[in-house]
């Protein structure tokens, strides 16, 4: 399995865009990836007395082994609308942007997609986190297979403000190439 630059082509498949249905988990035992076990276990390390950890606690230095992949978004005014405070090289690269800081979902997805990435982060407002695995996500009209951890933050420790996720994407001898999207909702 390669990670690769997010600019050489994937060939389409399948979208899977019309129902999202999440399995269930109670720990973060479903995860396959390494690099996700790891960052579930950056963030429960932010956590203080079962509290989800706040932005602030989350210190890109010291998951500098992810900060190309890892991205921070915040909650603004409408629940459902979330902005990127930080995203990585290869994050940008699948957006094909420059900087996607300060940009808001809602402003690089079609009005359809923006409805199905909210329903599959549906599970952060419970304070869960959300793995993914498949086809993670259709970015510049080219489908990428990969895997996806994202992880509720909160400024008060219960209400959801944020989230930090991590997507790895895959691209020829991938074990999730022409897998369709798997969900995971999982309580932490």
């Amino acid at each position: 399995m390669s990670l690769k630059n997010l600019t050489e082509p994937v060939e389409p498949v399948e979208a899977r865009m019309e129902s999202v249905t999440h399995r269930m988990a109670d720990s973060p035992d479903v995860i396959e990836e390494a690099e996700l076990r790891d960052l579930a276990g950056y963030w429960a390390g932010k956590r203080q007395d079962g509290n989800l950890p706040s932005r602030r606690s989350i210190d890109p230095i010291e998951i500098g082994w992810a900060l190309n992949r890892i991205y921070i978004t915040e909650r603004v005014e409408d629940p459902t609308r979330w902005r990127y405070v930080l995203a990585g090289e290869q994050i940008e690269q699948a957006f094909r942007r420059n900087s996607l800081r300060g940009i808001g979902l809602d402003e690089i997805l079609s009005p359809e997609a923006f409805r199905t990435v909210c329903l599959r982060w549906q599970p952060l407002d419970e304070g869960r986190a959300v793995y993914m695995r498949g086809q993670i996500y259709k970015a510049a009209d080219r489908y990428v297979p990969g895997a996806r951890l994202m992880l509720p933050l909160s400024d008060d420790g219960a209400r959801v403000t944020g989230m930090i996720g991590m997507s790895l994407t895959y691209f020829g001898d991938s074990p999730v190439a022409n897998v369709p999207l798997q969900l995971w909702s999982i309580a932490l």
